[in-house]
């Protein structure tokens, strides 16, 4: 007879790792592929960052405890792109003519299209420093309260709402910089 104290047989929690991964990828898949989106991924790597994080979180899932599924796989999804964005400052300039790289212009969103409305978010947020990206895309985008996003990036409520206080400003600063009327030729 095993003791009480004992933890159950390993096969026991191979069996339901599967379970407890399918609940949390069905609960969390699409707010993962947004913050992970939002974070600055490129959309033609998004799902491969994804599936990294959940190859991730189903290797250590017998190591989180429940219920922490979601901050694990934030925390895992943060560190890759961070790693993805250092790489690409790091990679040499390579000329794209990939359109999501250009500016669209604000003034011409009236009736534009979601896609276009998404790169310029995008552009935006990419300009952002990490700190105040993170605290956007969780508390604006994401909807989260500030002790929620507090919690998940393990800082304090006050510096939380410091950070969401300065990236909105900077956003409205970007956002009236594209805005500003742009100088034109001198012709009569």
């Amino acid at each position: 007879m095993r003791a009480a104290s004992m933890p159950p047989p390993l096969e026991s929690n191979v069996r339901a790792a599967p379970d407890r991964l399918r609940r949390f990828v069905d609960a969390r898949y699409d707010q993962l592929w947004r913050v992970v989106r939002r974070l600055g991924i490129a959309e033609d790597r998004v799902e491969d960052v994804v599936q990294e994080v959940l190859i991730v979180v189903s290797r250590r899932l017998g190591d989180i405890p429940d219920g922490s599924e979601w901050p694990f796989a934030f925390g895992t999804a943060r560190r890759l792109a961070s790693d993805a964005r250092r790489r690409a400052r790091r990679a040499p300039a390579l000329e794209s003519v990939d359109a999501t790289h250009e500016l669209v212009d604000p003034k011409t969103t009236e009736g534009s299209a979601p896609h276009d409305d998404r790169r310029l978010l995008d552009r935006l947020l990419d300009r952002l420093s990490e700190d105040h990206r993170e605290v956007i895309v969780l508390v604006e985008l994401e909807g989260l309260t500030m002790a929620e996003a507090g919690s998940l990036l393990a800082v304090p409520m006050g510096t939380i709402a410091s950070r969401l206080r300065r990236a909105k400003a900077r956003l409205e600063e970007l956002a009236a910089e594209l805005l500003a009327p742009q100088p034109q030729g001198t012709n009569p």
